[in-house]
């Protein structure tokens, strides 16, 4: 059975998941008024993502929903038309909404049915289905057999993928090696992310050209274009076709990680924020 959204006690909300969740208040009565039972109903958002001109949700129920850019089939509605309101994301019947990812102009979505799909853009292959064709619904990755996707992330023109066989995937532009497996070449399926020997990923982010990843081994990587120094090596090198470890403080590991256009951020275990790359 499904559990409970909402567990009240008294004026007290004991209990709540995500959902929607209504709940019912009694102003007490007078000589000159009756009881008045009041129904307010509130729905807590499951996830929220922005891409370069188009913004995704996750309902409560599972359903997605997209609003804003759509000239590329960003939104997944069928369309190619910008929409100031949300719209729901056509996914495959049955299928429900888990994670989701923005890029430029293109979209991810983690299924319930363990499958990752990709819609919008595709001119340098960011959807992985094996093609360029810009999608207007969503179609599936193609992620190597037996192989689902456990954290996703979606840069300017390429995306990324956390494999449950422990490896880190990567697909789309690679004009600044941001797919990180030693070349430049762009891929239109995935490929996988050279990180060192026995290290696995464990959060990735996508910038317009970079790429982030907190590695089991308790260091941040980065790799990609580092025109602005946002791979964070203290290197004067143009880009980073591999990852490479990013030069935290001495004793400090990466609790998160964001990539931004051209610089990056990461939460310190020692409290701080920290940030580099292009600060015009």
């Amino acid at each position: 059975s499904t559990p409970a959204v909402c567990s009240v006690s008294g004026n007290t909300v004991t209990t709540l998941r995500v959902g929607r969740c209504s709940i019912t208040a009694t102003q007490a009565g007078d000589d000159d008024f009756l009881p008045v039972s009041v129904t307010r109903s509130f729905e807590v958002t499951a996830a929220l993502a922005a891409g370069g001109g188009h913004s995704l949700e996750i309902r409560a129920d599972g359903t997605l929903h997209g609003w804003g850019a759509n000239a590329s089939g960003q939104l997944g509605d069928g369309s190619t038309m910008t929409r100031p309101t949300p719209v729901p994301v056509s996914l495959p019947a049955g299928v429900s909404a888990l994670s989701v990812a923005a890029g430029g102009a293109h979209s991810l979505v983690l299924g319930s049915d363990g499958k990752l799909y990709a819609w919008g853009s595709n001119a340098e292959g960011q959807l992985g289905d094996g093609s360029t064709t810009q999608r207007t619904t969503p179609v599936q990755v193609s992620l190597p057999a037996g192989v689902s996707a456990l954290g996703i992330a979606a840069g300017d023109g390429h995306s990324l993928a956390m494999g449950s066989d422990g490896k880190l995937y990567a697909w789309g532009n690679n004009d600044f090696g941001q797919l990180g497996d030693g070349g430049v070449q762009q891929r239109a399926t995935p490929v996988q992310v050279s990180l060192p020997v026995g290290v696995s990923a464990l959060s990735v982010s996508a910038g317009r050209v970079h790429s982030l990843a907190t590695g089991s081994d308790g260091k941040l990587y980065a790799w990609g274009s580092n025109t602005r120094r946002q791979i964070g090596d203290g290197s004067l090198a143009q880009l980073r076709a591999t990852p490479v470890r990013v030069r935290l403080s001495t004793g400090v590991s990466a609790l998160s990680v964001t990539a931004g256009d051209d610089h990056s951020l990461a939460v310190g275990s020692d409290g701080n924020l920290y940030a580099w790359g292009s600060n015009f």
